[in-house]
């Protein structure tokens, strides 16, 4: 998914250079000390963890992109017509998912026994980026733009629903045990604070912009009470690590 996505943003940018005389930096002074803009869209997001390698009985461990909204203003402080500093406000949803599988026995039952977790989180957060924007130049009021920094993210709502059914070696009956629990605060699923990096590429036709940006998280979100699978092992329980990504997909407008 990474890989396609981030491919296909290169491509974009490339086939409109291409088509383009020359590519210039404008380095005149800028036009107005601040604008600003407003960005709609979607995105999709995942968490990177650990938890396979902490427990030798997983046998598959599959991760699920999904997808939310994004929504917020930017205010450009220009300092010259090719870069300014870009602070923004946004409202992110992040969905996403995972179903794994793993084999192992307990004191109860002796025999071997099959445990497949699913999974499906829904969180809420407010992520406050801070970038340098840079300006290319590359047609008649067409710009090519690139941007990175960090970005600060509060959570604020969301849950998260999973199933764990067991078979077992006896019966071969899966025993299903559904569960619901808060995304955040005590025995949620993640700290509310996240932070890290946000970089990213787009194209302006005039006032009118479009864009895509990664969004890694540096900051491990997860803690120790993340597994309640009673049947997972105590080093997952306590040692499981887990990081934001994102992919954001905007349209929007500069005043």
């Amino acid at each position: 998914m990474k890989r396609y996505l981030l491919s296909t943003c290169i491509a974009v940018v490339a086939g409109i250079s291409s088509s383009s005389a020359q590519i210039v930096i404008n380095t005149a002074p800028a036009d107005r000390p601040v604008s600003f803009g407003v960005r709609v869209g979607g995105n999709v997001s995942n968490t990177s963890t650990n938890e396979a390698s902490l427990m030798p009985a997983i046998e598959m461990y599959s991760p699920d992109w999904r997808g939310g909204v994004t929504a917020g203003f930017v205010a450009d402080l220009n300092i010259r017509k090719y870069i300014s500093i870009q602070p923004g406000i946004f409202y992110s949803s992040a969905s996403h998912g995972f179903k794994r599988v793993s084999i192992g026995t307990d004191a109860e039952q002796p025999l071997p026994f099959a445990s497949i977790t699913s999974s499906t989180s829904v969180a809420h957060y407010i992520q406050v980026p801070v970038m340098a924007s840079m300006k290319f130049e590359c047609g008649p009021h067409i710009n090519l733009i690139g941007e990175v920094g960090p970005y600060f993210a509060w959570g604020f709502g969301g849950h998260e629903k999973y199933t764990i059914n067991r078979y077992d070696g006896n019966t071969g009956n899966p025993a299903d045990r559904r569960h619901k629990r808060d995304y955040f605060g005590k025995g949620g699923v993640s700290r509310r604070f996240d932070w890290g990096f946000k970089m990213g590429a787009g194209v302006a036709f005039g006032d009118f912009i479009i864009s895509a940006h990664y969004l890694a998280g540096c900051r491990e979100i997860l803690g120790t009470e993340a597994c309640n699978d009673p049947n997972a092992e105590p080093m997952l329980r306590a040692g499981v690590k887990g990081y934001n990504k994102m992919w954001q997909f905007t349209a929007g407008y500069n005043f």
